[in-house]
């Protein structure tokens, strides 16, 4: 059984790493994601070039917009709040930063 460090947590979902394999794990909402640094990297770029929030589409209306955000994956496209895409991208944000961190310790 592997175990899983959490770098990141908020109210929204976590990313962890796995202790053994080094691979990130990424929750948020109802969507788990399990991906190598260099995939999650390849996310985390495409997340955000392919999405400018000031243009999105909007998925559905109501008491909570929610727009659709595309990914590096053709068959994976998300639909977020405004509340949840911030919470997604501090997810992203703070995982980056932690393998920054990592790498640079290593090479120490």
């Amino acid at each position: 059984m592997s175990y899983h460090t959490v770098i990141h947590t908020n109210k929204f979902g976590y990313v962890s790493r796995c202790n053994c394999c080094k691979e990130l794990q990424f929750c948020f909402g109802n969507i788990v994601l399990v991906l190598g640094e260099s995939d999650f990297a390849n996310f985390k770029r495409s997340f955000f070039e392919l999405n400018d929030f000031n243009s999105l589409r909007i998925h559905r209306t109501g008491r909570m917009k929610r727009f659709i955000f595309l990914t590096s994956y053709s068959d994976l496209t998300l639909s977020l709040s405004e509340q949840e895409y911030q919470l997604t991208e501090d997810l992203l944000n703070m995982a980056e930063l932690d393998t920054m961190i990592k790498d640079e310790l290593s090479s120490v």
